[in-house]
């Protein structure tokens, strides 16, 4: 049994999501940065590295009591990754593959597993509902993120 399956299908739907926003943009509207932030494809690319590391703390939280939980530095990341001349499709398909296999981790989890603790540097103790409910938060916050950037792309062609 699933539990939790409001949290796991949300965390699923993020590439679907992504995919609906963009249809009908071109590889260079999708690398467009018309306010000097990210372009789509970069916060796309900050929603993939944030997701690989969730994977990762999340193993953490699994296996071992109370780990601290890195933190990772998502300017540089970006940068590092050259998620900017990367195809979006291998992105988004990247990031649907980590996703499905978070959905997959938390999909196996007994009930009491979904308590386990981690240490986060930035938001202190947590378990793994409440860190999950964050990731949702975070990626609504880039779906917006993304919708502005699109519309702000738009008005500048």
């Amino acid at each position: 049994m699933t539990y939790h399956v409001d949290i796991v299908e949300g965390l699923k739907t993020l590439p679907d999501a992504i995919a609906a926003e963009v249809e009908g943009l071109s590889e260079e509207d999708l690398g467009r940065k018309p306010d000097g932030g990210w372009s789509i494809k970069e916060v796309c690319g900050h929603l993939l590295d944030d997701s690989l590391m969730w994977r990762q703390r999340l193993q953490m939280m699994i296996t071992q009591a109370d780990p601290i939980l890195p933190r990772y530095e998502q300017e540089s990341l970006v940068a590092e990754r050259g998620y900017q001349e990367a195809e979006f499709a291998s992105i988004l398909g990247q990031l649907r593959a980590a996703r499905v296999e978070i959905a997959e981790m938390l999909s196996g989890l007994p009930r009491d597993g979904w308590k386990r603790i981690g240490r986060h540097q930035e938001r202190g103790r947590l378990n793994i509902r409440q860190a999950m409910e964050w990731v949702l938060e975070h990626q609504e916050m880039h779906l917006n993120q993304i919708r502005e950037v699109k519309s702000r792309v738009a008005a500048a062609a």
